[in-house]
């Protein structure tokens, strides 16, 4: 969890601003160009006094302020620790200035531990050592010179362009960086010549060479303009060929694959194969994280933008519900999330089963299945951890939105905290178990196989079917036989079943809404809410044109079903017993059919309110339509109108950059 009190820093130093650091940097050093550096970040290479990471364990505590450009501020912070040895800074003599809890705060430790697997060969530093007036710690290396070091022979940047005369840009990190990309792009090393509040100016490594670029901030057009840029460098091939691969900073090559989807190891070799760079398993990762950050956002940001982006949500899309939940900590705990375009066509068109269940990416949500036997989703729920408390929440927010019904039913996997929670929210609906679940758990406990002892037995739509199975269950093992019966056939079986279940068995309705949203849950809040509103919103169009464009009466799903019937149905022999009732023999299995109470003794008629084979073969005879003994929940205008309610789109500010949404 994330203590969004604790994000909300203005300095970890109180009254220290980073504009009188940078102006006593000034003075104290005008004539200091040749200072040398040599604070080199877990063997990454020689760094500059720009070349900053976003921690430092040398730097103590570092914490970023989240209304702040955070790229900027860190920057600014970490050059002063290393480039300014004289000023007094003792992080114990000022913890009275940093929040409770701040030493656990996650942008302190956000990249300082190693992910697992990691190749680097970084230790880390002494964290109870604080940095101590008038000195800087060295690590035994050798000092080097106030070099930025580029990293391959040609750029792989994307986004960045190349510098123009009289371009504006927002902020001096923005500005720092692209000069490094630059340095990249041209295969050379360059050196800072001059930094101060009002002026930045770089030049080639090489001191004949006529490369420079010069920057000054303008109070006017509120960034830095570039006053003038040498981009062709007249400095000797031989200098390229000294250029050390791999020696740039993490957050070099973020800003450089900032877009790139691929994973860490694969990331690697695309720099090795592509451009000479031969990165560590860690600098990778790292640069992974902050690119990822830089695109997206920090978690903490994401926080703190929830409410407005849900306030948002709601006032896009009418009857949309949202909430969120915290600790009495001020921690996230959880959020909610049921568009009004679902809850709509929940209300009048969807088969009243939902499935619920845990998924394996710490988020849980809701699905329910429509006439044409697809994922028809209605409520997600992201929490940062799973009981009681949660669960509560949860099951009270979703009852805000669908309110009581004497018809529905819930389906879950065997989780103690789900069935008391729900009971509570809605007690008269009816709570069946999974049947995959229980043939997991079957499995691993007895060493058999669930599609053997349990599927059969669970889908059975009679009685006597599923006496027959489960006697041969308890022939052939007798401690599986007593493990179904203790986890009570009326929660699992179909047809001890007190309510219409369907064919709903199973809640690998959400698992497979895993598979289509697993993007989605490894992102922030406001992208993840972001992927998943248009996730939804393409799902609701594209459904609704294919609707529009079939002819038939029944959806897709329920044609093929009575097609299948329809086949099987004509080799009946009927025998009428009054105005409604036939008797049938199918050569297999007999049946009564009522066709004015829509009921066979098979089950199916009842049990998924669409015409069993027997129902088809009885209307036929009575020169009826079939579609009118099926529900009108099959009906291809039902279908419709479950997606009648399209997502709307709107325009926001995620993260710093525009979606439209």
């Amino acid at each position: 969890m994330v203590r969004l009190d604790a994000i909300k820093l203005t300095n970890p130093i109180d009254g220290l601003k980073v504009d009188d650091v940078m102006e006593e940097h000034d003075s104290n050093n005008e004539d200091n160009d040749d200072e040398e550096y040599d604070d080199e970040e877990d063997g990454f290479g020689r760094r500059g006094p720009f070349d900053y990471d976003y921690d430092d364990e040398d730097d103590g505590y570092v914490c970023r302020d989240p209304f702040e450009h955070v790229i900027e501020f860190d920057s600014y912070f970490q050059v002063y620790l290393e480039s300014h040895p004289s000023m007094s800074v003792n992080l114990e003599e000022n913890e009275e200035s940093m929040p409770p809890a701040a030493e656990n705060h996650p942008c302190v430790e956000e990249y300082s531990n190693p992910p697992p697997h990691s190749q680097g060969n970084s230790a880390p530093a002494d964290e109870n050592t604080p940095i101590q007036k008038g000195t800087k710690r060295r690590r035994g290396r050798p000092q080097e010179k106030k070099i930025v070091s580029s990293d391959a022979r040609s750029t792989i940047v994307h986004v960045m362009q190349d510098f123009k005369v009289g371009e504006i840009v927002k902020f001096k990190v923005e500005l720092i960086n692209r000069a490094r990309v630059q340095s990249v792009k041209a295969n050379r090393e360059f050196k800072v010549t001059h930094l101060d509040p009002k002026r930045f100016v770089v030049t080639c490594a090489d001191k004949n060479c006529k490369w420079r670029l010069r920057g000054t901030l303008s109070k006017s057009h509120c960034g830095w303009v570039i006053h003038s840029y040498e981009k062709h460098h007249s400095c000797s091939i031989y200098l390229r060929q000294k250029v050390k691969r791999g020696a740039a900073t993490a957050e070099t090559i973020a800003h450089m694959i900032k877009n790139d989807e691929n994973d860490t190891i694969r990331m690697q070799e695309m720099l090795e194969s592509k451009y000479g760079m031969k990165v560590s398993y860690w600098k990778a990762w790292k640069a992974r994280q902050i690119g990822n950050h830089i695109v997206r956002g920090t978690p903490e940001s994401s926080l703190l933008g929830l409410p407005s982006y849900l306030w948002l949500l709601e006032e896009a899309n009418p009857e949309t519900y949202t909430a969120y939940q915290l600790d009495k900590n001020n921690c996230f705990e959880a959020w909610f999330l049921a568009l009004g375009s679902s809850i709509g066509g929940f209300r009048t068109c969807i088969r009243p089963v939902i499935a619920v269940d845990e998924s394996h990416l710490k988020g849980r949500y809701k699905g329910k299945l429509y006439g044409n036997n697809q994922i028809y989703p209605l409520a997600f729920c992201v929490a940062a951890t799973e009981n009681d408390h949660i669960w509560s929440w949860f099951f009270e927010k979703f009852h805000h939105v669908i309110g009581a019904r004497d018809d529905l039913v819930f389906i879950f996997y065997r989780h103690p905290s789900i069935e008391k929670c729900c009971l509570k929210e809605f007690p008269d609906a009816v709570y069946g178990i999974c049947m995959f679940h229980l043939g997991l758990n079957m499995a691993a406990r007895y060493k058999v196989k669930a599609k053997e002892f349990l599927y059969g037995v669970a889908k059975a739509y009679t009685e006597i079917d599923f006496k027959e199975m489960i006697h041969q269950v308890q022939a052939t093992k007798k401690n599986v036989y007593d493990y179904l019966i203790d986890a009570n056939p009326k929660k699992w079986d179909r047809c001890y079943f007190s309510a219409r279940r369907y064919s709903i068995m199973t809640t690998n309705i959400p698992e497979s809404m895993i598979a289509l949203l697993k993007e989605a849950c490894e992102f922030p809040i406001l992208e993840m809410l972001e992927i998943i509103r248009t996730k939804l919103q393409g799902w609701f169009h594209d459904r609704l044109q294919l609707a529009k464009q079939w002819t038939s009466t029944l959806t897709p799903y329920a044609e093929r079903k009575l097609s299948k019937r329809d086949d099987k149905s004509r080799h009946f022999k009927i025998y009428p017993i009054d105005q409604w009732r036939f008797y049938m023999l199918d050569g297999q299995d007999n049946a009564t059919v009522d066709i004015n109470l829509q009921t066979c003794t098979c089950m199916k008629f009842q049990l998924n309110q669409l015409p069993c084979s027997h129902a088809i073969r009885d209307s036929k005879e009575r020169g009826l339509s079939i579609y009118t003994v099926a529900s009108s929940l099959y009906t291809l205008e039902c279908l419709r109108m479950a997606y009648a309610i399209l997502v709307n789109q709107y325009n926001i500010e995620v993260n710093g950059a525009s979606h439209s949404s």
